[in-house]
């Protein structure tokens, strides 16, 4: 007969899941899940199409789980945020962000704090502090007020 300390050293992870029952519950229900989860990656074809008794919505859900899981896609996580500008613009105007001439009424910018101005030979220039958001697009209303000609008399 084996003596109880002699046991306790053979086996510490048991007596480990015996002091701490949660943890053996918890360990239980993670190695459920990888093995369902193994056994639909694994068999999950073979299942969905040699079930003729499966009603058809549950067919294709089970098409639908089983192709999403087998193309690895991932959301390309921002690393910009996106300026508008919305109003009259001119075809000369010239747009600059931070100093630096952008093309185009909706262009990149890095997040934070930024100054926007708008440069026309009609209009006087106008000028915003504008802060961007990562992943967001921020849209800006640009008014130009037309220069005043002084008329020479």
């Amino acid at each position: 007969m084996e003596r109880p300390a002699e046991r306790s050293a053979e086996r510490p992870a048991l007596v480990e899941m015996q002091k701490s029952p949660m943890l053996g519950r918890i360990l239980g229900i993670a190695a459920i899940v990888v093995v369902a989860v193994a056994a639909v990656l694994i068999l999950g074809r073979r299942v969905i199409n040699n079930a003729p008794n499966l009603p058809a919505p549950v067919k294709d859900s089970l098409r639908a789980v089983a192709r999403a899981e087998s193309i690895a896609t991932f959301a390309p996580v921002p690393t910009t945020g996106w300026v508008r500008l919305n109003g009259d613009l001119p075809d000369d105007a010239v747009i600059w962000l931070d100093n630096v001439k952008v093309k185009g009424l909706v262009f990149p910018a890095q997040p934070g704090r930024h100054t926007l101005q708008v440069v026309t030979d009609e209009f006087e220039p106008w000028e915003s502090r504008i802060s961007v958001t990562l992943g967001d697009t921020l849209t800006v209303e640009v008014e130009l007020v037309l220069i005043q000609q002084q008329n020479p008399q």
